[in-house]
């Protein structure tokens, strides 16, 4: 549950944010736990969060945006993955 008085989304145990170790092993656990045999880890999700937001039909800028990537030549497969994930009208 987010402790609104947190200044954290994901705080850790000892009023601090979550470690980068600990939120590994969550992802880990969980991916354990749904069956999944693939290797999976943070940046896993990371991709499949601009996945869904470009198959969703979200703009590349804002999705970007959304991951801290202001610059267009960061995530240069994101112009042919928003091609390619454009549903027909």
């Amino acid at each position: 549950m987010l402790d609104s008085n947190s200044r954290y989304i994901f705080p850790g145990a000892k009023k601090s944010h979550l470690s980068a170790r600990s939120a590994q092993e969550i992802i880990k656990k969980a991916a354990a736990n749904a069956g999944i045999e693939k290797n999976v880890h943070p940046h896993t999700l990371r991709h499949s969060f601009a996945t869904h937001l470009l198959e969703s039909g979200t703009d590349v800028a804002t999705v970007q945006s959304l991951l801290g990537q202001n610059h267009a030549g960061v995530y240069p497969h994101s112009q042919a993955k928003a091609h390619l994930c454009q549903k027909p009208a």
